[in-house]
């Protein structure tokens, strides 16, 4: 998986605010949608989604992302 898309999935689940209700397929198709140079198919950044949710620190409310 190319970095950033990496990089893009790692800030939207820090983003999200409750994964109940998160639409991993959904996400995941927005997200290769702008990484096409990524080459990964949807079920590879769900399992990557899946597997760094409940490891990566949420942003508080207000914070705001690092810039790049």
């Amino acid at each position: 998986m190319k970095l950033m898309l990496a990089v893009d999935i790692a800030d939207r689940l820090r983003d999200a605010g409750d994964f109940r209700s998160f639409d991993f397929e959904n996400e995941a198709r927005a997200l290769l949608a702008r990484h096409p140079e990524a080459h990964a198919s949807v079920d590879e950044v769900i399992a990557a989604m899946r597997q760094d949710a409940f490891t990566l620190p949420r942003r508080a409310p207000g914070e705001l992302a690092p810039a790049r």
